[in-house]
């Protein structure tokens, strides 16, 4: 073969569009009602860290618009007027359930998955407005509703869960701050009457390797600003369409920032499976089908140079996925990949009739970067 019919070959098969299919499930659309949801919320009052009444630590929040997952200030002052102030935590569930089965709408178990994609609309937080009543205390001193960003952590929950749809004291059998199932069944680490705030931020709720599994979680950084999101969920989507998810955000109990009355909180407030608006709800996309081959990174089911330019693109990567190059699994792009890539080569011929097909810039330069090496060994 001649270097300009190499040449032409390669740059074809860059260029050529992957295959397979998208799948997507949001809560009432395309006739999708299984997104679930809710929240864990707990108020604590300083210096004694009061957690405060039922309507504060047991809002299950399943019929709320907007979902807290983070720190946020709540008054200046306490509760029944004590000296405060007074901050919140919360924490999201997240399930899509129904996913995979033979009915209209879901895709066969055995289906591959390429990417899996999770959308959340991050919004105001909830401010003030926390009590089931909707009337809080000292309304006067309280903080108005602010957007806000920070580090989130998403774990995969170990034990099943009943998601409900009550605010304030909750139904039997519904998720609470205190309970995995209220009346029946308390969270592994339960939650305390009193303490120090955050001995309560991190008992309240789900333990870590009884209720949900930190070591298997991913990370990802919410922007200060209101807006749709897109969080690779591909090492976790077992678990998303399984038990679920807790969403959780992360801090430092040694070097504690506090949300002041200013600002800013840490965290998000993410529209719920009943906003009003079906496009802000939470959504999971997922790439399906193609090919399922080792090494076929762009799901063309060719083992080629595209795939071998995708894993140039992305070596040493970490928290890696499929369409990074990671073929092994193990979170990174490395020579164990390129192996992989190596073991499975796929002899292509190039078709005449796409030759029009222009590859994007950058991988024409991994492309070229790469051709020079390998001509200089093969000519």
């Amino acid at each position: 073969m001649s270097k300009i019919k190499f040449i032409i070959m390669v740059i074809i098969m860059l260029s050529a569009p992957a295959m397979g299919d998208i799948a997507i499930f949001q809560h009432g659309g395309n006739g999708y009602e299984r997104g679930r949801d809710s929240a864990i919320r707990v108020a604590l009052e300083q210096p004694i860290a009061d957690r405060g009444s039922y309507e504060h630590w047991s809002t299950n929040g399943g019929s709320s618009t907007v979902l807290e997952v983070g720190h946020f200030y709540q008054n200046q002052v306490g509760f029944n007027d004590k000296p405060g102030p007074i901050f919140r935590y919360g924490k999201m569930l997240l399930r899509f359930a129904r996913v995979y089965g033979t009915a209209a709408g879901q895709i066969a178990p055995d289906t591959p998955v390429t990417q899996a994609t999770l959308t959340l609309h991050n919004q105001e937080d909830l401010g003030s407005i926390v009590a089931s009543t909707g009337n809080p205390d000292n309304r006067a001193t309280t903080k108005n509703p602010i957007v806000s960003g920070g580090q989130i952590r998403i774990s995969p929950l170990l034990r099943s869960i009943n998601f409900g749809t009550s605010d304030g004291l909750v139904s039997i059998g519904e998720v609470t701050a205190m309970e995995r199932r209220r009346g029946k069944e308390d969270w592994a680490q339960g939650c305390p009457a009193t303490g120090n705030m955050y001995a309560l931020i991190n008992i309240c709720g789900p333990a870590d390797a009884v209720d949900h599994d930190e070591s298997a979680s991913i990370t990802y950084t919410q922007p200060a600003e209101e807006g749709l999101i897109d969080i690779d969920v591909t090492s976790i989507l077992d678990a998303l369409t399984g038990y679920g998810v807790l969403l959780n955000v992360i801090h430092d109990p040694n070097n504690p920032i506090l949300p002041g009355p200013d600002g800013p909180n840490h965290g998000a407030a993410y529209r719920s499976s009943e906003h009003a608006n079906i496009d802000y709800r939470p959504k999971l996309t997922l790439n399906i089908g193609g090919s399922s081959l080792p090494g076929d990174a762009n799901d063309d089911g060719l083992i080629d140079v595209g795939d071998w330019g995708i894993v140039g693109a992305n070596f040493s990567s970490t928290n890696a996925t499929l369409a990074d190059g990671d073929f092994t699994g193990d979170g990174n792009v490395d020579v164990a990949d390129l192996g992989v890539i190596g073991a499975n080569w796929t002899a292509a011929q190039a078709d005449s009739n796409i030759t029009s097909l222009i590859p994007e810039p950058t991988m024409l330069g991994l492309f070229a970067a790469g051709l020079i090496l390998l001509l200089r060994r093969k000519y």
